[in-house]
Order: C-alpha cells, then structure tokens, then sequence
C-alpha cells in the first residue's frame, strides 16, 4: 500500500490537450462525442457484417475499440507465402497476414498474441 501511494500517474501531454479539446467541443453543444459514437457503430456494423459474411465467428463489442475475430477455423492456402520475419511466430500472426494481404485489413489488424501471452486463436481489429 505505501509503494501504492508514491507512484505518479500522468497522461502524456498530447492526450491532455486532445481531451481538453473534446470536452470544450462537447461543451459548445457540437455534439463531438455522440458523433464519435455513432461512428464507431457504424465501423462496428460493416466489419462486423463482412466478418459474418465470410464465416469467421467474431465479438460485438459493447464499448471497445476492437472485435475479435476467431480463426480456428480460417483455412490459409499451404501455398500462400508467409514473411520470413513471422514464419516462427504462432498462428494469428500468418492469419493476420493472410487476411492483410487478401482483404486489405492491415493497418487495423492485430494478432492476438502480439498483447496477450494467452494463445487464442483470434485477431483482433481495431475500430476509429
């Protein structure tokens, strides 16, 4: 508990300014958050949608940023060509760039076990 007590918390700078900056627009009655909420809804529906469509069974989030997406059952062709640089890593990672290559989702999709040591067969992709 007293180590508990000397430890500072603090948010970078930029981030400060950016919620100062949401706030005060919220405060002017633009609306800033109810829009930004309406977005992210309606990011959530196409991905959500084209997940289904494809057949990978996948989270709806209630509040997150990101859907998981399961890829247990995500066939990878034995002749597509994985990056050197991840051929020892696990599975979500050749299933990440599989699916970055073939549907164009990379710079929103992360392997799962890039975060968490747990080794769930799933990627995650992010919304915003």
């Amino acid at each position: 508990m007293a180590a508990t007590t000397r430890i500072t918390f603090c948010t970078p700078s930029p981030l400060q300014e950016a919620v100062a900056a949401a706030l005060e627009a919220e405060n002017r009655g633009e609306g800033f958050f109810e829009a930004n909420r309406h977005r992210y809804i309606e990011q959530r529906k196409v991905l959500c949608d084209a997940l289904t469509a494809v057949g990978l069974p996948h989270s709806v989030p209630d509040g997150a940023y990101f859907v998981l997406a399961d890829i247990s059952g995500l066939r990878i062709p034995d002749d597509f060509e994985v990056l050197e640089m991840i051929k020892d890593r696990p599975r979500d990672w050749h299933a990440a760039w599989f699916l970055a290559k073939t549907a164009g989702a990379s710079e929103r999709l992360v392997p799962r076990s890039a975060r968490r040591r747990r080794l769930d067969p799933a990627v995650r992709f992010l919304l915003g």
